[in-house]
């Protein structure tokens, strides 16, 4: 079957951006690898993730000989950019599902700096989408916590449904947050995966540069 497994999404993908989420037919040798992750790591600590990083891709790809792997990103601050450079650099496919259209991502930077880097990084993916929106006003209402946080969580639901493999770089602690990476690991864990087998995760333990709720 065409399209990324069962995910009701794609569909709707299609239809409200024009962009198709890259297709999974039958047969695909593609590892799909997810991200969850802080978005404050600490500064110090970004060399040692970024050789971690790639150590976990090498031993995924040797684990899975023959399979070619596939990173999925949103290109958030902190861990999902910082894998998506380690793809970039090994040359590896790079996909960026979007919670929301990208012009309303972008209020999602802090930084001048970090917002040139995410649009850098984007125009450097194999392929880049936006989820459907929710809200028909959704640029005034981003702000609102509630809003924000449904669509990242179905972005979360969408990247777990989508990948093989799962990479979470966290500090351990729980936390509640709807639509944070401890929900999206608590989700992996959890719900029934795609291919009816349990979503493999591998934990790349981080620290922090404060207390967040990402």
């Amino acid at each position: 079957a065409d399209g990324w497994s069962v995910d009701p999404l794609v569909r709707e993908i299609l239809e409200w951006t024009g962009r198709r989420p890259p297709t999974r037919p039958l047969g695909d040798d593609r590892l799909v690898v997810g991200v969850t992750g802080h978005q404050d790591l600490a500064a110090d600590d970004i060399p040692v993730l970024f050789d971690k990083l790639h150590q976990a891709l090498e031993d995924l790809a040797s684990e899975f000989a023959g399979r070619r792997l596939q990173v999925v990103s949103p290109l958030a601050e902190g861990a999902e950019q910082l894998i998506a450079d380690v793809a970039l650099e090994r040359e590896l496919p790079l996909i960026s599902p979007l919670p929301c259209p990208v012009e309303i991502y972008e209020q999602e930077f802090a930084t001048a700096a970090a917002l040139e880097e995410f649009q850098s990084t984007l125009d450097r993916t194999t392929s880049w989408y936006s989820l459907p929106v929710t809200s028909t006003d959704l640029e005034l209402r981003w702000s609102n916590a509630s809003v924000r946080a449904d669509h990242l969580a179905r972005l979360n639901r969408h990247i777990v449904q989508a990948s093989d493999a799962l990479l979470a770089l966290r500090d351990g602690r729980p936390s509640t947050t709807i639509g944070g990476p401890a929900e999206m690991l608590r989700q992996a864990l959890e719900t029934p995966h795609r291919t009816g087998q349990r979503l493999l995760i591998r934990h790349v333990p981080t620290r922090r540069a404060h207390r967040g709720d990402r």
